[in-house]
């Protein structure tokens, strides 16, 4: 029966251009995002490829992919020590500590040395400007992985950290943590495998750390020995729906446990499905295990997963086999060899085609979503065997055991750059921003010129939401050609590409459920939407909730901000945290009359080329009643 005191709840949400000056380009995970596309939408038109600095020497070898955030090259070492550079001119900005790094002597095996510190790529969360790194630290002959977090900007350590983020049990002699951390829902995924040589007893693992601080909220372990989570440096994937995508590599145990697998999981790290190939005791027993790539988060609700053995396999996001030995042996919607050796790394993701890693060259394929297939377009030359990514209108690998760098054209495989470098360490991979592309090179950082830097505009302040003008227009899925090469490239290598006057910006919005799914036995509740623009942008979604009981009583609590870069035409769900005491509410009055809506209205300003070089705003708007 309802009451005087119903409970009417407004949310209202503006989603709003943030692109100040070297923003549009931030890299702050490894391959740009939490899907990890790898593509880079900050630079326009082309240069001729050109040095534009060498870094100083930094203390150790660097492992991971460099970071850009607001004009710094952010890049962490086995000696741990993290260091941010001046994006324009390479000079040191700061240098901050993470700790006493492990003596390589002092494990039972592996290939990095003289020490072993942070092998991971670190992961910035651009609404707080924290930059969190996972250290291997030592001190009185013990040896822990601590997380440690710092302004991004200054260097400043946070307050309460470092933390242990050590998986519960095991032992960390025989822990590396190579692939690279993870945002989700406010807290950073950090995994696990074992050293090179697979000595001692080790699992595969994630574990999830707040980024405030604090203890470990979840973990999850293979059940099976070794099975590591490594993925050649490459990060679980985070789709959509906050769920992560991880894969495993060889068991030891002879029994089936989660070895060889793909994994999907939920925020909370409980495994929710899973894919294994019927031969994995095959891939056991020779070491071909799938998990040397991680999960790709392909066009069409598709995932695509590659290993040592070069088979791509693809699967239906949806629709996994099962959990634990429930997920043998059912094949996936389509599989076929790929590479003529293994995969280390993965692949960057670009419309409707993959550019896949390949131990004998780069391949080239497109996805078609409706037949669920893909066929192979181009294979690149035999030397571009690094994690690829996409910027500047190329196709960018290294060939980090012989020291040069390649830049394909996207339409051919054919080397447009290809460019000796200083020696790197095993499965570089560059990161771009803003017209530069930053490799990391043993212990320096190349900086390399490719293309213009998007002109950004100041910061906006969101609009109030306007609840008279609703819009339901859903955000754009459809996909993206590969990018064309630039003409200049091959032609004209002088001068730049003139990029055209484009359409009108135009920005959507829409809310995925009105249903608000809580987290964590109602710790925190969580609304996602989906933005699009159909040009290039760095956004920001802001929100209230305001609560209305009855004719006097209001309370109005703002939610915490989320960020993103929002290539051309490419959906991406951002998602709001609404806290524990607003899921309460909700679960209060979810039986009486009394409503809940969500207000919700995307303005973007999109600044340069695509806008034909001026700043053009764009805006929708959205209205849902919310429940549990």
């Amino acid at each position: 029966m309802a009451t005087a005191g119903a409970l009417a709840t407004v949310v209202a949400v503006g989603l709003a251009a943030l692109m100040p000056a070297g923003a549009l380009g931030d890299w702050t995970t490894y391959r740009a995002d939490a899907a990890r596309s790898g593509v880079d939408s900050s630079s326009t038109g082309s240069l001729p490829f050109a040095s534009a600095w060498s870094s100083p020497s930094l203390s150790g070898a660097i492992y991971a992919q460099p970071l850009v955030y607001r004009g710094l090259v952010i890049v962490a070492t086995e000696s741990n020590e993290v260091a941010a550079l001046s994006e324009a001119t390479g000079q040191l900005v700061w240098q901050a500590s993470a700790g006493t790094p492990v003596s390589s002597s002092s494990l039972p095996c592996g290939d990095i040395s003289p020490t072993v510190g942070i092998t991971s790529t670190p992961v910035i969360d651009p609404a707080t400007g924290r930059l969190f790194v996972v250290a291997d630290n030592t001190s009185g002959g013990r040896i822990t992985h601590m997380m440690y977090a710092f302004n991004a900007v200054t260097g400043a350590p946070v307050p309460g950290f470092p933390v242990s983020v050590e998986p519960p049990g095991d032992t960390p002699s025989a822990q590396l943590q190579r692939v690279a951390l993870a945002l989700d829902g406010g807290e950073v995924v950090v995994g696990y495998g074992g050293n090179s040589g697979d000595c001692s007893t080790y699992h595969g693992w994630l574990v999830a750390e707040p980024e405030t601080g604090g203890p470990s909220t979840a973990s999850f372990m293979t059940p099976s020995t070794q099975s590591a989570i490594w993925g050649a440096g490459n990060g679980p994937a985070v789709d959509a729906a906050g769920d992560l995508w991880a894969a495993t590599g060889n068991g030891s145990a002879g029994a089936f446990g989660d070895q060889e697998s793909v994994l999907k999981l939920s925020p909370g790290l409980q495994l929710l499905n899973s894919w294994t190939p019927p031969d994995w005791s095959t891939l056991d027993n020779g070491d071909a295990d799938i998990g040397s790539s991680s999960p790709v988060l392909a066009p069409g609700g598709l995932v695509f997963q590659i290993g040592k053995q070069g088979i791509g396999y693809l699967l239906n996001a949806a629709a996994l086999s099962g959990v634990g030995a429930a997920g043998i042996g059912a094949g996936p919607a389509f599989q076929a060899q790929v590479c003529s050796g293994g995969s280390f790394g993965g692949a960057a993701v670009s419309g409707s085609v993959l550019f896949v890693a390949c131990s004998d060259g780069v391949r080239a394929l497109s996805v078609n979503t409706t037949a669920g297939t893909f066929s192979t377009l181009w294979h690149g030359p035999s030397a571009a065997q690094g994690p690829p990514i996409v910027a500047g209108g190329l196709v960018w690998a290294t060939n980090w055991s012989g020291a040069t760098l390649y830049g394909l054209n996207p339409q051919t495989g054919q080397a447009v750059v290809t460019q000796t470098t200083p020696a790197m360490e095993h499965f570089s991979t560059p990161s771009a921003s803003d017209g530069k592309l930053f490799l990391a090179t043993g212990s320096t950082v190349e900086a390399y010129t490719i293309a213009n830097p998007a002109p950004a505009p100041p910061p906006q302040t969101p609009s109030s939401p306007s609840p008279t003008s609703p819009s339901t227009a859903p955000a754009s899925t459809s996909p993206q050609a590969p990018p064309a090469a630039p003409a200049s490239a091959a032609s004209a290598p002088g001068s730049a590409t003139p990029r055209p006057a484009g359409p009108a910006a135009r920005c959507t919005l829409r809310l995925r459920s009105a249903r608000v799914q809580v987290e964590r036995a109602g710790r925190f509740g969580r609304l996602g939407l989906d933005a699009s623009c159909n040009v290039a942008a760095r956004v920001t979604l802001s929100a209230q909730i305001t609560e209305q009981l009855g004719s006097r009583r209001r309370r109005t609590s703002r939610l915490a901000p989320a960020h993103a870069t929002l290539a051309a035409r490419h959906s991406r769900t951002l998602d709001l945290r609404v806290p524990a005491s607003l899921v309460r509410a909700l679960a209060r009055h979810r039986r009486e009359t009394g409503t809940f809506t969500l207000s919700a209205r995307a303005v973007g300003t999109i600044a340069g080329a695509a806008a034909g070089g001026t700043r053009t705003t764009a805006g929708a708007t959205v209205h849902a009643r919310l429940r549990l």
